[in-house]
């Protein structure tokens, strides 16, 4: 997509900066998801 679009250029390093910070990134999602899940599941849609 960063070939096809100037605007996804940032998309090019992107996995170079999730692999490099993967173990930070992981903790914060661990964190998270569930709390996205319970506000889901409270959701009414």
């Amino acid at each position: 997509m960063s070939k096809r679009s100037p605007r996804m250029a940032g998309l090019a390093s992107c996995f170079q900066h999730i692999e490099a910070n993967y173990a930070e990134l992981q903790l914060l999602f661990d964190t998270l998801y569930p709390d996205v899940l319970n506000a889901a599941k409270r959701a009414s849609f």
